[in-house]
C-alpha cells in the first residue's frame, strides 16, 4: 500500500510535530503498527521550516532543503499522524483522551476532548522507535530521542472521512511556532558557571563517565533496558580504569591482564589493590551488596534482556527494574558503587579516577500528570524521569 493509498484509510488519532527530522526515512512514509490491542497507521512526513529555528533567515521552499546533521529541527522537523482503526471511545477507555461534558441539552450534550499525558508519552515513544529504526538501518547516530515535552501542537483528529479530516476538541500542547522555546528571561545567568568550567577542564570524558552519562540520558527518555545495560557497563569500565591507573601497584601482572579483558566482570576484581574481591565477606557491607546486585542485574539484562533479577541471591524473590523509580534507584546504586570503590582506593593511597560524577536522589513522583521539579544538585546527576509506555 502506497502512502497516498494509506491516507484514504479512515480512523481517529493524533497529529503532532516532533522536533527531529528523519530524512533517511524518506520525505513521506507510512507504517502499520499494533499499539497494544489497537491497529494503527503511523504517517511520517518531513517538513521544512519556513524560518530557521536559530535566527530568522528565510529558506527557499522551491526545493527540499535540510541539513543531513540537523539534530533539533533547526531546518526541518517531522509531522506525525497516528491513525487508529478504532472509535474515539476506545481511546478514551485506553486513557489517551480525556472527555468531559461542558454543556448538556435536552437532545444533545457538548463534550470537550483533550489528549492525556499517556497520549504524549505514547507519541514520544513512537517517534523514538522510528529514530531507532533510522539509526539501526542507516548507522546514523546523530538524532536524539525526544521526551513528551518536546511534542507541541497536538490535535485529536477524526479521519472518518479521510478526504475531509477535522480536529476534535481543543488544541493542546505548548503554543507558538518555535520547537525548542527558551523558558527563561533574557539575560538569565548560567545555573552554575563554576560547575560548567570544572567539567570543561576535565574534557574529554573518561569512557566510564561517558557510558554512565549515556545511561542517565537513556533513563530520561524512557529507554530503561538501555539505561540499565549502560549503568552495568559503566561500573565495569570504571573497574578497568582504576586497574589501569594503578597498574604499577599490581604485583600479579598475569592476573591484571586477565582482569582487563573486555567486560571485566570477574568476581576477583581489585583484590591486588584492595586485598579482597568485591563480593567477598571481607569487603565493606554496602560495597559488597551493591556489587553483587549490579553483577546479578548485569548478567540478567546482558544475557536475557530481562529487567528482573533474583535478590537476595538463591531466594524466590524477584526484583523488577522495569519502572522509572527502580531504574533511577539502580543507576544511583551503580554510581554509589563507584564512589564506594573510590573511597576504598583513597584510603589505601591509590588513584581513584574520580572527577565529579556523583549519585543523587531526586523526586520522581508524578502528580496530576506533572513532574515534580528536581532540586538543584551538584555534579553530573540524574534528572527527572519520564513515565514509559
Amino acid at each position: 500500500m502506497t502512502y497516498d493509498e494509506a491516507t484514504k484509510t479512515p480512523g481517529v488519532g493524533f497529529c503532532f510535530d516532533a522536533p527531529t527530522p528523519l530524512p533517511l526515512m524518506g520525505l513521506r512514509s507510512c507504517h502499520p503498527l499494533m499499539i497494544g490491542s489497537l491497529a494503527a497507521l503511523v504517517f511520517i512526513e518531513m517538513k521544512i521550516c519556513e524560518t530557521q529555528r536559530l535566527g530568522q533567515s528565510k529558506l527557499s521552499c522551491s526545493e527540499l532543503l535540510f541539513h543531513e546533521r540537523d539534530r533539533f529541527g533547526v531546518f526541518a522537523y517531522s509531522n506525525v499522524q497516528v491513525r487508529f482503526a478504532a472509535p474515539v471511545e476506545a481511546l478514551v477507555e485506553a486513557g489517551m483522551i480525556q472527555a468531559w461534558e461542558i454543556e448538556r441539552g435536552q437532545s444533545h450534550s457538548t463534550v470537550a476532548l483533550k489528549p492525556e499525558f499517556a497520549a504524549y508519552a505514547l507519541c514520544a515513544d513512537l517517534v523514538n522507535r522510528f529514530i531507532d529504526i533510522q539509526t539501526v538501518a542507516f548507522e546514523t547516530y546523530w538524532v536524539p530521542h525526544i521526551r513528551s515535552e518536546d511534542i507541541h501542537s497536538m490535535f485529536i483528529m477524526d479521519w472518518s472521512d479521510p478526504a475531509n479530516p477535522k480536529a476534535l476538541g481543543v488544541l493542546s500542547g505548548i503554543p507558538g511556532g518555535p520547537r525548542f522555546r527558551i523558558a527563561g528571561k533574557l539575560g538569565f545567568p548560567p545555573k552554575d558557571i563554576g560547575r560548567i568550567r570544572d567539567v570543561i577542564e576535565k574534557l574529554p570524558l573518561a569512557l566510564w563517565e561517558e557510558i554512565l552519562n549515556t545511561a542517565l540520558r537513556d533513563a530520561e527518555v524512557g529507554r530503561f533496558r538501555s539505561a540499565v545495560m549502560h549503568a552495568c557497563l559503566g561500573v565495569e569500565s570504571y573497574v578497568r580504569e582504576v586497574l589501569t591507573l594503578n597498574s604499577t601497584h599490581v604485583a600479579d601482572k598475569a592476573f591484571a591482564i586477565r582482569t582487563l579483558k573486555p567486560l571485566a566482570e570477574k568476581k576477583g576484581c581489585l583484590p591486588s589493590l584492595l586485598g579482597y574481591s568485591l563480593d567477598s565477606a571481607a569487603a565493606p557491607s554496602p560495597l559488597r551488596e551493591h556489587y553483587q546486585r549490579i553483577a546479578t542485574l548485569r548478567d540478567s539484562v546482558m544475557h536475557t534482556g530481562n529487567l528482573t533479577y533474583v535478590w537476595p541471591r538463591n531466594s524466590p524473590t524477584s526484583v523488577d527494574v522495569g519502572v522509572p523509580e527502580a531504574v533511577a534507584d539502580h543507576l544511583d546504586m551503580a554510581l554509589s558503587l563507584i564512589r564506594e570503590i573510590a573511597d576504598e582506593l583513597q584510603k589505601k593511597g591509590y588513584q581513584d579516577g574520580q572527577r565529579g560524577m556523583v549519585a543523587a536522589k531526586v523526586p520522581r513522583v508524578y502528580q496530576n500528570d506533572q513532574p515534580e521539579q528536581p532540586q538543584p544538585q551538584d555534579g553530573l546527576t540524574f534528572a527527572e524521569l519520564q513515565l514509559g509506555t
